[in-house]
């Protein structure tokens, strides 16, 4: 067992008077089954959230809460940047190896990244910030666990460039899914056998396209479907844009949005988006306007926290990625009535002062950190 997964036995072995909170990746619930005996693809979510408040969490929200503010975000920042044809091509900034690739190796295309935390960085500055006001939860007793998909998430984790408070971080653990499904055995938890659990509110109440930034494409596909939505005053009549999936290592095509045409890229592996960071780099120019990178294979789902070389294992995970997208009565972040809520009640509005405080980062030149050895290689040693 990693030291990671007995820190976390201990804090729940040793709660005292401690909050435990915990938020879970989308990419968690469609791999852990395959860890404690379900079929591939299986999504575990309730038999998760009953198991998580057998061990004593407080509160249990969705990461995918976090996914729909990021996208809110996110698309205002495209929208706003298409309007005034600067610092484009835009890209995503999910994928904590790979802003920190751009961070090490290419710190000159900084501007271009999207300024939006991860959806587990901002969710967790939530939880610290409105969450905890809002409860009157002192910051000396709350905790906050994430499971996630990736082992580099433990890293963005002790980020200070995320945290909220410069003495404090927002995320005081992250386990695997591997780990989680680890101390799942160890503390003996009859997992198949868990009443179903729900996510608590309000931020467990997500949208489809939150859902969907397990996979590649998932993430720009989710910006699309509210960025469309900020320039048309309207709703795709279709929110399935397959165009944008992205299976393999590379794919490119255009969008148009009223009078807006968009060339968009995704990417899986940071040997694809090379190329291009190069040309950006030589030239300042690019024909994207949109990129989305993900080191790993079909992005999250392939995490090396859940790591598998099985190609049909991580075909159904993404069906049922994209499945579970169907089941949620809302489809785009703003039309999730608890997005609407939290922007009223403590935002205001998107990009405003306190938004940009909370949800926003910066990214910054890491260029003498031993960029040279800087890599991410498949399969995971562990």
């Amino acid at each position: 067992m990693t030291k990671a997964a007995e820190d976390v036995i201990n804090l729940i072995k040793n709660k005292g008077d401690k909050i435990l909170t915990v938020q879970i990746a989308p990419a968690v619930r469609v791999a852990l089954g395959e860890y404690l005996g379900y079929e591939p693809g299986t999504n575990v979510i309730g038999n998760l959230i009953g198991s998580l408040r057998q061990l004593g969490f407080n509160y249990i929200f969705d990461t995918n809460f976090g996914a729909d503010i990021t996208v809110m975000e996110e698309a205002a920042e495209l929208v706003e940047r298409l309007k005034t044809n600067k610092k484009l091509p835009m890209f995503t900034t999910c994928c904590p190896t790979w802003y920190t690739y751009v961070e090490r190796l290419y710190p000159e295309l900084i501007p271009y990244l999207s300024t939006l935390k991860s959806p587990q960085a901002v969710l967790a500055s939530i939880i610290k910030t409105y969450f905890a006001e809002k409860m009157k939860i002192p910051l000396d007793r709350l905790v906050h666990v994430v499971l996630a998909p990736c082992e580099m998430k433990k890293e963005e984790a002790r980020k200070k460039e995320i945290w909220v408070y410069p003495d404090q971080p927002n995320i005081d653990y992250v386990l695997t899914t591997k780990e989680f499904a680890e101390l799942i055995q160890e503390m003996k938890i009859d997992f198949k056998n868990m009443p179903q659990g729900d996510f608590d509110n309000p931020l467990g109440i997500s949208s489809g396209a939150g859902a969907i930034f397990a996979t590649t494409g998932g993430v720009m596909e989710a910006v699309v479907r509210t960025a469309y939505f900020l320039i048309t005053g309207k709703d795709l009549k279709k929110f399935e844009i397959t165009g944008i999936r992205n299976a393999g290592l590379k794919r490119e095509g255009s969008l148009t949005i009223a009078n807006f045409k968009i060339d968009i890229l995704t990417v899986n592996s940071l040997h694809e988006i090379t190329p291009i960071l190069n040309e950006l780099k030589t030239t300042g120019k690019s024909k994207y306007e949109f990129i989305e990178v993900m080191n790993c294979p079909m992005g999250c789902i392939g995490g090396t926290g859940q790591w598998t070389a099985d190609k049909e294992i991580l075909a159904k995970r993404r069906a049922a990625i994209f499945a579970y997208d169907k089941e949620h009565s809302a489809r785009a972040s703003h039309q999730n009535e608890y997005v609407k809520q939290i922007y009223k009640e403590y935002f205001e509005r998107l990009g405003s002062k306190k938004a940009r405080q909370i949800l926003h980062t910066q990214y910054v030149d890491r260029s003498e950190e031993d960029a040279a050895n800087f890599t991410c290689e498949f399969p995971p040693k562990n």
